[in-house]
């Protein structure tokens, strides 16, 4: 598993506020998120929401492509 991602799990795990398993947290913040959806749709999405700045971090890593749905961009952060 990649460091960044380590990092995003740990940090979201800890939070209080957002669901335990990290993709659900990272999923919060993404609802609403219009696909097909840009890289830089999804980092805007994430700070517009108050996104972690972990989870931002990990957004700016995944390829810069369209992405259909929810479950590319959970892969793409799986794999960032």
């Amino acid at each position: 598993m990649a460091q960044g991602n380590d990092d995003v799990t740990n940090l979201l795990s800890s939070a209080t506020h957002i669901p335990m398993e990290p993709w659900e947290g990272l999923a919060a913040y993404l609802s609403g998120l219009r696909f097909p959806a840009t890289k830089q749709a999804i980092i805007a999405k994430l700070r517009s929401r108050g996104g972690l700045d972990e989870a931002v971090a990990t957004a700016e890593k995944i390829p810069d492509r369209e992405y259909k749905n929810d479950e590319e961009v959970r892969a793409a952060f799986l794999k960032a």
